[in-house]
């Protein structure tokens, strides 16, 4: 390697060829001219000589015209202590050097360091410059040279550190690790991600299936319960002495106010009895509550039928009824009626006289009757009687407002209860004994001892009938009772007697007064006398100048005055008053805060010196109490107090003035005071009537004097001596106050929003209109008018919503009969007198010739209102002249209205100001009417989207459609949508399916018939009340999925013209899934006959039900069964459904449930159950009667019995020709030699909504549990309603056909071929490789070696494929038995083994059932293969159609098609010559013998244990020879002698039962013994006598 060298000027000098003078010369010498191509060559020399092998010469291009071109080489420059650390130096020296200045590139830069490669740079940049005229280029190499030698060095120093090269791999490694760290680590996020989704889908998919599982518990836990409850449940028929059942169970609360459930009770203790009825107690049968049952009282009366049975039913079921109408009666002062039965047991000895049993379920009085309470401490305290008489009065009004009468209202129905906080309650019994038919004897009567006038007078009249003013008149005697003691009757000829001997407290006479009026119109309801002042005060029961004296009454000790008693107020007690809101001339309204609660409330006090002007207004306030509404301000309680010391000035009226001033009115302006926002005007001055029932205006003036003390029957100076000796004690004034609780409402009113400009706000005047017909609606619905309805009686609330209120003139329908013209007056002058509120009352109210109105007058005003709500009324002129205008009968809106925004609200305005009441509408109406628009709102929403939804021309029909379509798919739904679908069936079910399939398509083209297909999608039929698949399309269009096959085939008839007649078709009908996801699908074959007219119909019905029977007949798993036919008629179904008094609206729901009777586990008491449900409640009687037609026989024994049970109603009529049609159906089956049994029944309904007016049958499993196979009938109506007139015209169509779900029959066939059947056990190998075979194909290719199999044995199967064989190849095995072993489910016919050279040798074939093995010829391997699958399949047809048509109940006994004819030989007479026709011999041969083989087939089995030799020896002996059966008997084994005495015993036995009692037909003539000892069996006659 060349060393550094150091510089040398000689070197330099000698190099360039110059010699060096010290001396120059002075004067110059002429310059020869400079040879550049000499200077490039000797510096090249010098350097090639220097650098040697580091020197490199490279190759330039020749320039032109072979000039001078350039010199070019590279130089590698290497520091001298490390040669590692080099460059290289290309050189290019260009003609004119050293003049100019070369070309000069360094590389191998890239392995230095930063530093070092801008040193070199700045070398090969800066330096030539320098040297620019002299050779440079040795002093660049030592300059590059010296700068390497510093990185050496460097390097040498700095040995840990890495290189360039080193810390660039190393940045790339670490450039490269970073990268992969990145990617894993998004990598590790995405699959985190996945990881979550997958997470979250699997929470959701778990979610989901948990969801259905608890859907699936909670169904089976539903079942369960259902199918305990029935077991549990006791049958009618079990009723005894003791045990009494119900249905359906029964609901009520234990000792702990849990509620339990019962069907039965139990432990009957007799506690009264009288004719024609018996009281017991009886205790729930309860399994789960023991000892915390509480007792119940069983009433059970007694109703004797004569004569005809039809009307007393007729009037059972109509009590019934009533019934049903008081149980639903829930009141905490009515006795509980839990329940009752109506049952009439079975009269053999009498069918049409028997009695009837009503057992009535009430709750147990702990306390007794009131009628035994008074017999003991014989009358009660004011403040006992009052509160008592308050909870009678309540419970009276809740019969009343149900519209029930009572009836016979007296002290012993009147019972006591005790209850946990031993405060004593008391009940009413409901009036049973009155909604029954009366017995012979049981009228209401009077004993000896008691007065006429104690009756109502109204029922003294022939005819009448109690009615709830009979009530009330029975209600006050009972109160007399409780005052004055039991006996009053006894002691006084009347109320009114009563009345004039005892000298009664003024509020107690008074009420006594209205109560006992003899004029029932006059005579007030339970209603209006609860707020009687005697109810409401403590008023005595005797004058307190009179308490102290003795009165002629028994145990008067009892009676007290409360006169002595302190005064207490309530108000002042429990209210702290904050200030008052509102002041009158009548009374005040204020605020004041609960002590109790600390809330609120607006207290009004109305105060009077007369408390009977009180009355009709706290009658108001009471029906006030029941609105319980958003929108309406809330009226809590009511209370009178009585203040005889201290009179308040400003609250009391006067009553000895009648004038009154404008300035004692409530203030509803502005004031200091506030706003009084509840007016009292109206009340004290205000009259109300009682309720009129119906009288004319004459009566109505007649009691004008309002509510005077009424005066008695007897003389009038009677009464005026009374009235005198009552002066004394009324001198006194009591002032009595009113006070009434409310809701307390912010002082903000519609009035104010309306004066902010309410108008230009039109959504929120929407939905103030909106909640304010809500209110109004509500307080319509309670029977209430308002009257005085306008924006100041509308409060606002913080949350801006209305709250109706001030019903100072509010009343309900029951005051709102007739309004007299003095009323009418009245309310005109108040609504003059309040500030514009004369604007808002409706015609009729100031028109005295109209005198009744109802609650379209508040619905005047509120039109009115919303005119105000919706147009600016600037002024007051303004205002007055608008709302005068509108008033008139013929008026203009305002123009306002005239623009489309407020178009709607004028057509409101318009209808609800109409002068005629009828033609405005109710608050509902415009509630339900399309023309207040929904706000979206969270109380709306629900109500807007089932708005839009109702209405499919609405524009947000389509957008919310849209939405829903939208939805993007969820993963999770669809993989647990099919979770629960059954997977992929094994191959064997899909070949025996297509086998059924087939022989199913077989029989029906024996008929004609053609495979059609069948609608698989159409819109939502009513037929199906639930489990219906329903879809909706992006349409909005509600479609479903076929629930059956026959609704679509009727949809296409009706619309298609077809000349078909006969169609048959496979499909899948659906059932919605309980739970989510997939529906369920079922497979339904259905066949049909169609005519376009209405001959032989009952043939076409019959060959539809002799294609059934062929079924049967072809499947060897039905061939044995127990089946038999059901027909009915749905003429026949209605008229017991009218006959069984079953309602119209019920009779679709009847029909689906009993179409389940005595199918599976419906059993009558199951189906019972269901009808006595509450969602059905089908009247006991009615369920009772259906159940007498649950029963199945021949058509002429079924008429028979009918005919029987409707004997003497118009239904048995309706029998003869729908029997005639049964009977025609009955006798062409005979004529197909159908000989299944076949019944009528009655009862049978399956889709009886199809077969409306014609006939239905099924076919049905007839064993101990019975299951439906097919069912069908005439749909002809359900075509008629597919085809309207309008559309389609051309003659009626009719059709007639079956359903079957032929899944039931591939599983029997299935059970039936894996042996799963006892009988097919028994049965040979050959019949079990029948024709039943499912196979995949007849012939399986196989080899040994792969490559034959893929050559020679592609070859062979394609030739079976030609000559139409059923082949395959097989997989690669190495043995047959391997083969066999994988293809053993496969049940191929035959295996081909294919070898190397089987083409020239021949095939091996082995015959896989018949275990036998072939040498067969290549060539002829085809036709083989054909003439044994000839052979086979006729084989398996004759084992197929050779099945004898046995079962236990019906016999087939026609020749079956390829059965093998019997041996017939016939010998002849040698003197008969005469021609024969030998086949007319053999066929009447087999038919005789068969039928007597069929009938010995009928003769019953003695199953025996004995020894063969006896048995024979018993065949032998006659039934009528006692003496060769002493004989047999006395050769047996001693131990054997007892045993066959009891055969020869049993044998008579059989013998004596040989013949129908009834008819005398024999039933069979011989027996077959059976020794099951040794499985022996005989034929034994049992016809055979004793004769030699």
């Amino acid at each position: 390697m060349p060393h550094k060298h150091k510089k040398s000027n000689v070197l330099k000098n000698d190099a360039l060829g110059i010699e060096k003078k010290e001396n120059p010369p002075e004067t110059p010498a002429i310059l020869p001219a400079t040879n550049y191509k000499e200077i490039r060559e000797n510096e090249t020399d010098a350097l090639r000589s220097i650098y040697s092998t580091d020197f490199e010469d490279v190759e330039v291009r020749q320039a032109a015209w072979h000039q001078a071109s350039e010199v070019a080489f590279k130089l590698h420059l290497r520091a001298s202590s490390n040669p590692d650390v080099s460059v290289v130096l290309l050189v290019s020296l260009p003609a004119t050097y050293p003049k100019t200045i070369p070309n000069l590139t360094v590389q191998g830069l890239d392995d230095l360091r930063k530093g070092a490669k801008s040193r070199i740079k700045d070398v090969i940049d800066t330096k030539p410059k320098n040297l620019l005229g002299s050779e440079m280029i040795y002093e660049l190499a030592l300059s590059i040279q010296d700068i390497l030698e510093d990185v050496a060095i460097s390097q040498a120093e700095d040995k840990d550190m890495p290189s360039l090269e080193e810390e660039r791999i190393v940045q790339e490694a670490a450039a490269i690790q970073q990268a992969e760290e990145q990617k894993q680590e998004e990598r590790r996020k995405q699959e985190q991600a996945t990881a979550e989704q997958e997470k979250a889908l699997q929470t959701l998919i778990e979610s989901k299936i948990k969801q259905r599982q608890r859907v699936k518990e909670q169904v089976s836990r539903r079942r369960s319960k259902v199918a305990l409850e029935h077991n549990e449940s006791f049958d009618s028929s079990e009723d005894s002495s003791d045990t009494i059942s119900f249905d359906p169970p029964l609901v009520m609360n234990d000792y702990d106010e849990r509620p339990i459930t019962f069907q039965a009770v139990l432990g009957k203790t007799l506690i009264a009895s009288a004719p024609h009825k018996a009281t017991f107690t009886v205790r729930p049968v309860s399994p789960g509550n023991g000892t915390r049952v509480p007792l119940l009282v069983l009433k059970e009366l007694f109703i004797r039928e004569k004569g005809s049975g039809h009307d007393i039913r007729q009037e059972i079921r109509a009590s019934e009824d009533k019934l049903e109408i008081l149980k639903r009666l829930k009141h905490p002062n009515l006795v509980d009626f839990i329940g009752f039965k109506i049952y009439r047991p079975p009269d053999p000895e009498a069918f049409h006289e028997g009695t009837w049993h009503i057992y009535t379920l009430f709750e147990y009085a702990n306390k007794g009757s009131l009628s035994e309470l008074l017999d003991m401490v014989g009358s009660l305290t004011a403040d006992t009687a009052r509160p008592w008489m308050i909870q009678l009065l309540d419970a009276l009004e809740y019969y009343h407002r149900n519209g029930i009468v009572h009836g016979n209202i007296h002290s012993g129905r009147v019972l006591l209860f005790r209850t946990q906080s031993n405060n004593t309650v008391l009940k009413l019994l409901s009036g049973v004994e009155e909604a029954l038919p009366v017995p012979s004897g049981a009228k209401r009567t009077l004993t000896s001892s008691q007065s006429p006038f104690w009756i109502p007078p109204e029922l003294t009249q022939r005819g009448s009938q109690p009615s709830t003013k009979t009530d009330v008149w029975d209600l006050g005697i009972v109160f007399l009772q409780m005052s004055f003691g039991k006996d009053i009757m006894q002691r006084y000829t009347s109320a009114n007697a009563l009345m004039r001997a005892i000298d009664l407290s003024m509020p107690l006479e008074e009420m006594l007064g209205e109560i006992f009026r003899p004029d029932p119109k006059k005579r007030p309801t339970a209603f209006q006398i609860q707020p009687s002042e005697f109810l409401r005060i403590n008023a005595p029961l005797l004058e307190p100048s009179v308490a102290s004296n003795s009165i002629p009454t028994r145990r008067r000790s009892r009676l007290d005055s409360q006169a002595a008693l302190p005064s207490f107020s309530r108000y002042g007690q429990d209210f702290d008053e904050a200030g008052r809101l509102g002041r009158g001339g009548f009374g005040q309204v204020v605020k004041a805060r609960n002590k109790l609660d600390g809330g609120f409330y607006a207290i009004k006090k109305i105060s009077s010196k007369s408390g009977i002007a009180l009355k009709d207004t706290l009658s108001e306030i009471m029906l006030l109490s029941r609105l319980n509404h958003p929108y309406v301000v809330r009226y809590f309680t009511a209370w009178l107090e009585r203040d005889c010391h201290a009179i308040d000035e400003e609250a009391v009226s006067s009553t000895e003035a009648n004038s009154h001033h404008p300035e004692d009115d409530v203030d509803f302006g502005y004031s200091a005071s506030g706003l009084d926002f509840i007016s009292s005007k109206g009340y004290p001055d205000i009259e109300f009537g009682y309720e009129s029932d119906g009288q004319d205006h004459t009566d109505i003036a007649s009691e004008e004097s309002g509510h005077h003390r009424p005066q008695s029957p007897s003389k009038t100076d009677e009464g005026s001596n009374l009235q005198r000796q009552r002066s004394g004690s009324s001198s006194h004034i009591v002032t009595t106050t009113l006070y009434i609780q409310m809701e307390y409402c912010e002082k903000h009113t519609l009035r104010d929003l309306i004066r902010n400009g309410l108008y230009d706000d039109i959504q929120f005047s929407w939905r103030l209109f909106r909640q304010i017909l809500d209110g109004l609606s509500h307080i319509h619905s309670h029977g209430i008018i308002h009257r005085d309805l306008k924006p100041d009686n509308i409060f606002i609330d913080v949350a801006n919503n209305p709250r109706i209120g001030d019903f100072g003139l509010a009343t309900t329908g029951q005051f709102t009969m007739a309004v007299r013209s003095s009323n009418v007056t009245d309310i005109g002058g108040n609504y003059t007198r309040s500030v514009g509120t004369t604007y808002y009352v409706a015609p009729e109210m100031k028109s005295v010739s109209l005198g009744q109105y109802n609650e379209k007058v508040d619905m005047y005003s509120l039109g009115i209102i919303f005119l105000e709500m919706c147009h600016p009324l600037q002024t007051a002129m303004e205002r007055d002249r608008t709302l005068q205008m509108v008033r008139e009968k013929v008026h203009t809106l305002p123009s306002t209205f005239e623009v489309p925004e407020k178009a709607i609200q004028g057509e409101i305005i318009e209808s609800l100001l109409s002068h005629r009441p009828s033609e405005r509408p109710t608050a509902a109406e415009l509630l339900q009417s399309d023309k207040i628009p929904l706000q979206v709102e969270e109380e709306m929403f629900r109500k807007a989207i089932m708005g839009i939804l109702s209405d499919r021309n609405s524009p947000d029909y389509n957008k919310i459609l849209s939405a829903i379509f939208s939805q993007p798919p969820r993963k999770f739904e669809d993989i647990a949508w099919d979770m629960d679908a059954r997977g992929t069936p094994p191959v064997t079910e899909v070949l025996l399916q297509s086998l059924v399939k087939e022989k199913l398509s077989s029989i029906f083209r024996k008929h004609g018939a053609i495979e059609t297909t069948r609608s698989t999608l159409f819109p939502r039929s009513e037929h199906y009340p639930s489990g219906v698949v329903r879809l909706l399309d992006p349409s909005g269009n509600l479609v479903q999925l076929p629930y059956d096959l026959t609704l679509p085939n009727a949809r296409s008839i009706s619309r298609l013209d077809s000349s078909i007649e006969k169609t048959f078709t496979f499909g899948t009908v659906y059932r919605e899934s309980i739970h989510g996801g997939a529906p369920r699908g079922h497979h339904e074959v259905d066949f049909d006959m169609i005519s376009h007219n209405t001959l032989d119909l009952a043939l076409k019905e019959a060959e539809v039900m002799k294609v059934l029977d062929e079924i049967l007949n072809e499947f060897p798993s039905l061939r044995s069964a127990p089946m038999c036919f059901h027909i009915n008629h749905s003429d026949l179904l209605d008229a017991i459904l009218s006959f069984c008094r079953i309602k119209p609206q019920q009779k679709p729901l009847v029909k689906e449930i009993i179409s389940k009777l005595n199918i599976g586990p419906y059993s009558i008491q199951k189906i019972r159950s269901e009808l006595r449900s509450p969602t059905i409640g089908v009247a006991s009687t009615s369920v009772d009667d259906l159940a007498r037609f649950d029963f199945r026989d021949s058509p002429d024994k079924a008429l028979k019995r009918l005919r029987t049970i409707m004997e003497g109603t118009e239904f048995t009529d309706r029998l003869a020709p729908i029997f005639a049609r049964l009977n025609a159906v009955v006798s062409y089956l005979k004529g197909f030699r159908v000989k299944r049994k076949v019944y009528v029944n009655p009862l049978s309904s399956l889709n009886d909504k199809f077969f409306r007016g014609s006939v239905l049958f099924q076919c049905v499993s007839d064993t101990k549990r019975r299951d439906v196979f097919a069912a069908g009938g005439r749909y002809d109506s359900l075509i008629q309603e597919f085809h309207p007139k309008v559309l389609y015209s051309g003659n009626q169509r009719h059709a007639v056909g079956f359903n079957l779900g032929w899944e039931k029959l591939y599983l029997s066939m299935s059970n039936y071929l894996k042996g799963s059947n006892k009988a097919f056990l028994k049965q040979g190998e050959t019949e079990i490789s029948g024709i039943w075979r499912s196979r995949r194909c007849d012939v399986l290719v196989a080899s040994f070696d792969p490559s034959v199999l893929r050559t020679v044995g592609v070859g062979v199967v394609q030739d079976l494929w030609a000559h139409g064989i059923s082949a395959e190849l097989s997989v690669d095995a190495s043995s047959l038995e391997e083969i066999i072993t994988r293809y053993k489910n496969d049940n191929h016919s035959w295996v081909v083994i294919v070898k190397q050279d089987s083409m020239e040798r021949g095939l091996k074939v082995k015959n896989i059932s018949a275990k036998e093995e072939y040498e067969v010829r290549s060539s002829e391997l085809a036709a083989w293969l054909l003439s044994e699958i000839r052979v086979r399949n006729q084989r398996e047809r004759l084992t197929n159609a050779g099945k004898p048509l046995k079962h236990l109940y019906h016999r087939e006994s026609s020749v079956l098609a390829g059965e093998k004819d019997p041996d017939v030989r016939i010998l002849t007479a040698i003197h008969r010559n005469k021609k024969m026709n030998r086949r007319n011999i053999i066929e009447a041969a087999i038919r005789e013998s068969r039928s007597v083989m069929d009938r010995a087939l009928d003769g019953p089995i003695a199953a025996i244990d004995t020894r063969d030799d006896i048995l024979e020896a018993l065949r032998d002996i006659r039934l009528s020879d006692p003496d060769r059966w002493r004989t047999l008997i006395q050769n047996c084994p001693l131990t054997e002698r007892k045993y066959m005495a009891q055969v020869h015993e049993m044998l008579n036995d059989l013998a004596n039962e040989r013949r129908d009692p009834q008819d005398g037909k024999e039933k069979y003539k011989n027996a077959f013994i059976y020794n099951y000892r040794t499985g022996s069996c005989i034929y034994y006659d049992l016809t055979r006598s004793n004769e030699k």
